[in-house]
């Protein structure tokens, strides 16, 4: 005779948990990410003025933030057929890999954009 399959529920203290780790990761990031915001700064934008640099710096943080509805949205789709600790793993990922690679983005000096219309 086959058993039924037992489901687990998750407990209120589960599922905050789970939440409050995603989340701390998260803003972590941005808080290394805005904390050297003068440094990224004076890296990816030397050609403008420091105000410039420093603005063009947060308008790229700024970006992130106005594409989390469509992240959410993609996301949360996925996450309802395939299940939502596979996306927040997937998303972790994602969010992990993509901080550890900025590290490793070659700066105004190596990509040589001089010839871009808005920095000249």
């Amino acid at each position: 005779m086959i058993e039924p399959k037992v489901e687990h529920k998750n407990t209120p203290h589960e599922i905050i948990g789970a939440s409050m780790a995603g989340t701390i990761l998260e803003w972590y990031g941005i808080f290394i990410f805005s904390s050297g915001a003068i440094y990224i700064s004076s890296v990816f934008y030397p050609a403008v003025s420091r105000a410039v640099s420093i603005l063009l710096t947060l308008l790229t943080f700024a970006l992130g933030f106005l594409l989390r509805p469509l992240g959410a949205f993609v996301f949360g789709h996925y996450g309802d057929r395939i299940g939502r600790k596979n996306m927040l793993l997937i998303t972790l990922l994602i969010s992990g890999l993509s901080t550890g690679f900025t590290g490793v983005i070659p700066g105004y000096a190596s990509i040589s954009l001089s010839g871009c219309i808005w920095m000249s």
